[in-house]
């Protein structure tokens, strides 16, 4: 979807943390790996970290009782699991793929419609095949580019089209290497960065290029010689890119320019996250620690410095995608069940980050804790939560829900 950074996934965070605690896991997508075998890295030589610390902001108490408030949007027909959610020009949200009872069961192809005029959901057309795990893009002419992801077989290479004024999907060509959990970016001039994501074994899936018009894909030269787990557009184009993570840090961080596929060193974080989300200032907010420190650790990019810096520390660990909101803030949703031992039912799953006050802040939950879920920013500013798995278990659900920011 349109402003998504987080990689899909096909086994269930929570026991994706679970492993990288008692494994030292060494590589994942930004948010979720592949049920083939992590690709080998090779030692890089980086700049040295380039990190500002401030004195350490005391962390938000936050309260369940916060600002905004949830309700339930219904129920998609069938539960999922790594599917995608892409607002459409009509203000619909298409749900497709995925996966249903867990990361072992066979890929899903159909797709549904949410509308948030009449809250209730619908059949759509089903896509050509299987996607679980992949990405899904709005371009400009309206219309849906979905690609990769698991599919009957295997890790697909397919990519395909959905027209929501025809109701009709298309094919959209194939990318060059076969990928799960990658991501999938919407550049300034229209066309679709596929980068990182897992591959085929031993292999780092080089970065791809989606033009639509001529609806052809193209490898950008250089680009397979890291394993990205992490790509984000930044405000003047340039995506930066951190990967090759060894012992939960990351070896490398670049900066790739999409007109010249030019790739630049650029300065790696103190902590390495597993999510990144562009602020409306030009920053980059990360969270999600992937060693076994400090779980509530965030920090910031500012790429006119090129430098990271620690701020404020979450109010609880949340494992789960983050989004912008109209006024600024971002709101992440998740579980923090097995970051935060004896949290229990009831656990606070959502909070605000408010980078005007730089703090954390608990707001009130949702009704059903979950983890794989989607997010997608409404036209009226409200956010539609859809599917995921219940943790500590793999099995998917149907519910729904909307956060309303109250502002």
């Amino acid at each position: 979807m349109g402003a998504r950074t987080c990689f899909g996934s096909h086994v269930s965070r929570y026991l994706l943390a679970l492993i990288f605690l008692l494994a030292g896991c060494t590589g994942q997508p930004q948010s979720g790996v592949s049920s083939g075998t992590s690709p080998t890295r090779e030692t890089v030589t980086t700049p040295p970290v380039a990190v500002n610390t401030p004195s350490a902001p005391s962390p938000s108490a936050g309260s369940a009782n916060g600002t905004g408030s949830w309700s339930t949007a219904g129920s998609m027909s069938t539960s999922r699991g790594g599917h995608s959610a892409t607002l459409l020009p009509s203000g619909k949200v298409l749900i497709a793929g995925g996966n249903t009872g867990g990361f072992v069961s066979a890929g899903l192809a159909s797709t549904e419609l949410f509308d948030p005029a009449t809250n209730t959901w619908s059949a759509a057309a089903p896509m050509n095949r299987p996607h679980a795990g992949h990405t899904a893009t709005l371009l400009k002419s309206g219309k849906v580019l979905v690609v990769a992801g698991r599919s009957t077989g295997g890790d697909s290479n397919a990519a395909e089209l959905y027209d929501p004024v025809t109701n009709s999907w298309s094919s959209a060509g194939s990318i060059a290497v076969a990928r799960t959990s990658h991501a999938a970016l919407l550049l300034r001039n229209g066309k679709v960065l596929v980068w990182g994501g897992f591959g085929p074994a031993g292999a780092n899936p080089p970065a791809e290029l989606y033009d639509p018009a001529t609806n052809g894909w193209s490898v950008v030269p250089g680009t397979s010689a890291h394993f990205i787990n992490v790509a984000i557009v930044l405000e003047d184009g340039r995506v930066l890119a951190l990967g090759d993570i060894q012992n939960s840090n990351f070896q490398f961080a670049g900066i790739l320019d999409p007109d010249s596929g030019v790739v630049t060193n650029a300065a790696r974080p103190a902590i390495s996250m597993a999510r990144a989300v562009l602020l409306n200032s030009g920053k980059v907010l990360a969270y999600q620690n992937y060693a076994p420190g400090d779980k509530r650790a965030t920090e910031l990019y500012d790429p006119r410095t090129n430098t990271w810096s620690l701020i404020s520390r979450m109010s609880i660990a949340l494992f789960g995608p983050g989004i912008v909101l109209r006024d600024g803030r971002v709101l992440v949703t998740g579980s923090a069940k097995i970051d935060e031992p004896g949290c229990g039912t009831g656990c606070p799953n959502a909070e605000l980050f408010d980078p005007l006050a730089g703090k954390w802040t608990l707001t009130k939950p949702m009704s059903n804790d979950r983890g794989e879920q989607t997010m997608t920013l409404l036209a009226d500013g409200r956010v539609l939560v859809a599917g995921g798995v219940v943790p500590p278990n793999p099995d998917t659900i149907a519910l729904t829900e909307i956060f309303d920011p109250g502002r």
